[in-house]
Order: C-alpha cells, then structure tokens, then sequence
C-alpha cells in the first residue's frame, strides 16, 4: 500500500519497522500503557508510574514505556531511577518504529548525556523527516534557549505553534486524546472567550456530571464557567451572583496536574463583570488583586492583561493619571508582541484617547 501511494522502495524498507515491534506483541501491555497515558494527562503521575511500569512488567521490551517511566521519574525528582529507565528505553532503541526512536535517542541526548549538539542533530532530522510533528521543532527552541539563542529559540516555538495549527483546532486534538479535569476546563474557558458558548457549555455540563464532589471544580472551575457564559449573555450581575461560592477559595491552586495555570481566573472575571456593570471601582479592586499576587499567576495571560483591565477601570472613574499608568503598563510589558493582536491594539486606541 506504501509503495502504491507513492513511497519509494528504499523508504519502505528502511521504516519497515513491524507493529508488533514499533509497540508491544501485547495487547495487556499496551492497554496499561494507554492508561498510564491517561493518567498522565490527568496529572496523576503516580498513577501513570504505575501502569507503565505495569507495561514493562508484562513486555520488558517496551521502550516507550521505559522512556515515559524515566520522564515521570525525573518530574518526581528521581534522578538516578530516570536516567535507569531512560537507559533501558535507549538499549532497546532499535526494536521500535523510526520516530520513536529519534524521540527515544533525543531524550538520551539531552536528559541523560546531556550532549545538546546531538540534540541539535536529532530534532533538526526529526523535523525534516516528519514536518507535520511540531515536537522537535518545539524541542530544537528550548535547545536553542539553553544555549542563549533566543532568537533561533523564538523562531523554532513559533514554527512549532504553526505546526499545531492555532487555539480552538488545538482544543479540538486536546478533547480527542485528554479527558482530564483541567484540561476540560482550559478548553471551555478558552472556548468561552473565543464566543463558542456551545461547545464550553457542554464542556462544562460534563464536568459538572463527571466530578459532582469534586470541591475544586464545583466551587472555582464551574462557578467561573458560568460567570463567562452569563457575560456572553450581558447579563453582568448573574455573573456576579455565579461567582460567590467561588470567593472563599479563589486564591487556591486548583489545578491537579504539574502547572497551575487556572489561578485567580475567578477574580479575572469577576472584575470583567464589574466592568461590563460600569462598577469601576469593584473592577478596579479585582484586578489589584491579581497584581498584588503575581506569585499565582505566574506567566499567565491574566498577569499582564490585569494591567489594561485596571486603565479600563480607572479610565471608567474618570481618574485618566492612573489610567494611563496602567495602560501603559501593559504597553511596555506586551511591547514585543505581534502588533496585530486585536486587544493590544484596542488598548493602544483606548490608552490614544486618554490624551
């Protein structure tokens, strides 16, 4: 079928790597491996620990599994059992299809010898033989980001976000292979914002149904949720009415897998629905809030952006110093931006009317 569709002999031959071989024989092995996936994906390392060493248990040939055992095992900090792993993973190298084993040998490479020449040379073969995955291309940036080529680094990220092909097709590969709580939330929250209402409200119904105990998500993801769809609705003090139980415990880290993304995204929309209520003042408190806790917010979108919602909240005061303060402030954090990001350039037009 290969050489009909128009590969060349020597290409079959040379990935002419069996099924059997590229995975495992093992249908009991593969399907522990598919749940430690899972699991992972989920954030519960511990979990997926388990099943893919319940997947070398039963194949001790499954390279793939050793080498996502070795990754875990390096996330916990188990240096010494993440480079055992990631050295059984390498040994069997060869039994495995072409990609995984670029992937297997780029992982030697720069996690256990630390050779990032070589992982120069892998991602950029990587990259030329399979242009569709973006991983090497995303790999090869932070390469070039160890090595203080930033430039390089930044045009090898943006190469590899192509590759992925921008936000709501991402949610859409992200629903078909995650069904993990945060990562349901990131796409409804996402979709919320990008005016598809549909497809986060069924999101959030199925969050709601899947974890109707679940603290975090019952008093900060759906409470939040429900805020932005009533804010879709211009219904500004439904959405404040949905966010009250999430008060008490909005400065929580909510998130169960390695990166808290979601913190303090209650107070974020609480303050667009003052805002959207013309309560200046109430929005202006919020997004202090998010300011004077830069800690949880890390790098998220909602740390900068904090910054032009309070210049909206000043400006709606009619207090224009501290307005343009803030928008200003936003300005110069976001001054390296593409130029053609509808809100950076809404709020270069709001920040020219203060003047």
């Amino acid at each position: 079928m290969r050489t009909k569709l128009g590969e060349s002999l020597s290409t079959v031959q040379k990935y002419n790597t069996p099924l059997e071989q590229a995975t495992t024989p093992s249908l009991e092995a593969l399907q522990a491996y598919s749940l430690g996936f899972k699991a992972e994906d989920g954030g519960d390392i511990a979990a997926a620990m388990a099943f893919f060493k319940r997947a070398t248990q039963i194949d001790p040939n499954f390279a793939m599994s050793y080498l996502l055992t070795a990754g875990d095992y390096e996330i916990l900090g188990e240096a010494a059992l993440a480079v055992e792993n990631g050295q059984k993973a390498f040994a069997l190298r060869n039994r495995v299809s072409a990609l995984e084993k670029l992937i297997i040998e780029e992982e030697h490479a720069g996690s256990i010898s630390g050779d990032l020449t070589e992982v120069r040379q892998i991602c950029g073969l990587g990259a030329r033989t399979y242009p569709r995955n973006f991983i090497f291309h995303e790999d090869l940036g932070e390469t070039w980001n160890f090595l203080g080529q930033y430039e390089s680094g930044l045009e090898e990220k943006r190469e590899a976000l192509r590759r992925q092909r921008t936000a709501r097709q991402q949610a859409a590969l992200l629903r078909e292979h995650a069904s993990g709580r945060d990562f349901d939330y990131a796409m409804a929250l996402a979709l919320t914002y990008a005016g598809d209402a549909r497809q986060a409200s069924a999101l959030a119904d199925g969050l709601g149904r899947r974890f109707p105990e679940d603290t975090l998500i019952q008093l900060n993801y759906l409470p939040t949720l429900r805020a932005r769809f009533a804010l879709v609705r211009a219904n500004p003090q439904e959405a404040l009415h949905f966010l009250e139980p999430a008060a008490p415990y909005e400065f929580g880290l909510p998130a169960t897998g390695l990166y808290n993304w979601p913190n303090l995204y209650p107070v974020y929309v609480r303050g667009e629905a003052y805002l959207a209520a013309h309560r200046g003042g109430d929005a202006a408190n919020e997004f202090q809030k998010i300011l004077d806790h830069r800690g949880l917010v890390v790098n998220e979108p909602i740390g900068a952006l904090a910054h032009l919602q309070l210049g909206r909240a000043y400006a709606m005061q009619g207090d224009a110093p501290k307005a343009g303060a803030a928008y200003q402030e936003f300005l110069t954090l976001w001054k390296d931006a593409d130029s053609d990001i509808p809100i950076l350039q809404q709020a270069k037009a709001e920040c020219a009317k203060l003047r």
